[in-house]
């Protein structure tokens, strides 16, 4: 099935046949409504990913130095001669971290 269009193009006829045929499938590929729907599934993929990452396992690492000089003995807590707390530790943590995800059976 074909289409006649006439327009006056600056005072002279103008006359193009449009094809239904072609036009349906032109239009619909290029309907930004169906090229939204095509991303759907990525989209939601991409979303069950987001979530299923939250359970997913880390390595951590955590150190800790301290370094304690002090005056003890003395209540004015200093001067030459007092006897100092004089402390070094260094504390290493490491390990896994995740969620873990219990289900309870209420049968």
């Amino acid at each position: 099935m074909a289409i006649r269009d006439r327009r006056a193009t600056l005072g002279s006829p103008c006359s193009s046949v449009i094809d239904l045929d072609l036009l349906v499938p032109t239009a619909l590929t290029h309907s930004k409504q169906i090229q939204v729907a095509r991303l759907d599934p990525f989209i939601e993929l991409e979303q069950v990913m987001q979530q299923d990452a939250q359970f997913d396992w880390t390595v951590f690492l955590q150190n800790l130095w301290i370094d304690t000089d002090e005056p003890t003995g003395s209540d004015l807590e200093g001067g030459a001669g007092i006897r100092r707390l004089l402390q070094e530790d260094l504390t290493l943590d490491g390990g896994f971290a995740g969620q873990i995800v219990l289900v309870a059976n209420s049968s």
